[in-house]
């Protein structure tokens, strides 16, 4: 009898604990996956998150930050989400990794006038003053490929910024993937003067939710599951699906 007590309240605490836990999500500002609407954070990998958190039973907190500092939290606190987040070499071991939320292709643009930036091949981009976005993983990726002279002055907090550096000839080039017509159309830039220079087919085109290191891994497994059951169940593509509408 006391076996069957102590197992019913051992699932009781179980249960309670998995409805009190709460999930830190945090992200950056990131059309077409995610951005803040007014009073509200929406997008495509923002409902997916949501159904994800709503299908494990933890309630959240879910806040849009400058890349960098939602990236120093994901790495400094015990159960936090973060995405839509790029698995590189160097992230690794920094996160403990859900699954693919969605894919990007990224390229270097520059304004139509700048006829003469011409790039063949990536070496040549190092011919000409560049923008990223701080703790990126797109311009650790240049950073790694010998482009630290050329991002110096560049390095910046947000992708909106980099867009008005380009737009005020204060940098040459920027590297974005390619809804960065719709962040500059947002802007109220003429999005007609911008053009890709160059596909950086090298770099990883995978965007991920990841946890933080000190999530316990049992939780890990349980979001593991439960984005394979959405993939599965067919929910995932449907929210996808309706943003393409």
């Amino acid at each position: 009898m006391n076996k069957v007590i102590l197992l019913t309240l051992i699932i009781f605490l179980n249960l309670l604990n998995a409805s009190t836990s709460k999930i830190e999500v945090v992200t950056e500002n990131y059309p077409p996956f995610q951005w803040k609407n007014q009073q509200n954070i929406t997008g495509p990998s923002t409902d997916v998150v949501k159904a994800l958190l709503h299908k494990v039973g933890y309630t959240y907190s879910l806040d849009i930050y400058p890349w960098a500092r939602a990236y120093k939290i994901a790495q400094s606190r015990k159960n936090v989400m973060i995405y839509s987040i790029t698995r590189t070499r160097e992230r690794e071991k920094l996160f403990k990794w859900i699954d693919t939320i969605a894919s990007h292709h990224v390229y270097f643009w520059k304004l139509k006038s700048r006829k003469d930036i011409q790039i063949k091949i990536l070496s040549d981009a190092k011919k000409y003053i560049i923008s990223g976005v701080r703790k990126d993983a797109k311009t650790q990726y240049l950073l790694n490929n010998g482009f630290k002279q050329n991002l110096k002055t560049g390095i910046v907090h947000s992708t909106d910024i980099s867009i008005k550096l380009l737009f005020s000839n204060k940098v040459e080039l920027l590297v974005e993937n390619e809804d960065l017509i719709l962040q500059a159309q947002k802007l109220g830039y003429d999005v007609s003067l911008l053009e890709k220079a160059y596909y950086l087919k090298g770099f990883s085109q995978d965007l991920y939710i990841a946890l933080s290191l000190m999530t316990d891994d049992s939780l890990v497994d349980r979001f593991k599951k439960a984005l394979e059951e959405l993939k599965l169940s067919g929910e995932f593509d449907r929210i996808i699906n309706k943003y393409k509408k």
